[in-house]
């Protein structure tokens, strides 16, 4: 691509111009007619909310389960996550038969349940390793069932599940405040803005939802 000498100049002004405004502005993109170049400025004179009706706050298990349910309902949600991709450390996760109640009414149930074994029984044992007690589980409730979920394998699974971009990485959330038409609006670290009419926190023991 050629680019004009005309191009480097108002690139220098449009620059200026930049560093001359709040950072707080809302960008905007301009193409000079004529011109093989593309110049980002900046407007003053605009403050815009990206807005949602349904805004759930971390990517975690409980984020994902809760905009996959309401996925299945017909609902939209958008999922803000401040990680750059899924945060799939850690082990297992073993649920009972409530547990997988809630994964067979969001319809991922019967796809875990392939990847991983059921867990019949447990031992109960002393500090000196004598056994103090052996018992399965359908031994206490014949409908019981126990199996422990890998933790990625879980968070990948509700993922797949989502609309394509439904998880929005990398957005930390910075500010949250109502307003005064009782609508929710948020601020990124990235100082985009959203305005929700529900927000959901999942963001863990140290929400910004929750203080």
């Amino acid at each position: 691509m050629v680019v004009s000498r005309g191009c480097f100049r108002e690139t220098e002004r449009l620059r200026n111009v930049s560093d001359a405004n709040d950072e707080d502005e809302v960008v905007e993109s301009v193409q000079i007619p004529g011109w093989a170049c593309h110049f980002v400025l900046k407007n003053p004179s605009t403050t815009r909310f990206w807005e949602e009706s349904v805004v759930i706050v971390g990517a975690g298990i409980g984020g994902l389960a809760t905009a996959l349910s309401l996925h299945r309902l017909g609902v939209r949600s958008v999922v803000l996550e401040q990680a750059e991709s899924l945060r799939t450390g850690g082990t297992s996760l073993t649920s009972f038969k409530n547990g997988w109640r809630v994964l067979d009414a969001i319809s991922v149930g019967p796809q875990l349940r392939t990847q991983f074994l059921e867990i019949e029984g447990m031992v109960v044992k002393n500090g000196n390793g004598s056994e103090l007690r052996y018992f399965t589980f359908k031994d206490e409730d014949q409908s019981q069932e126990v199996q422990a979920v890998e933790r990625r394998v879980l968070l990948e699974t509700l993922a797949s599940q989502l609309p394509p971009e439904t998880i929005k990485f990398s957005s930390k959330l910075k500010i949250i405040q109502s307003n005064a038409n009782g609508d929710t609006q948020l601020e990124l670290e990235d100082r985009s803005k959203l305005l929700a009419k529900i927000v959901i926190g999942c963001d863990g023991i140290r929400s910004k939802v929750a203080t």
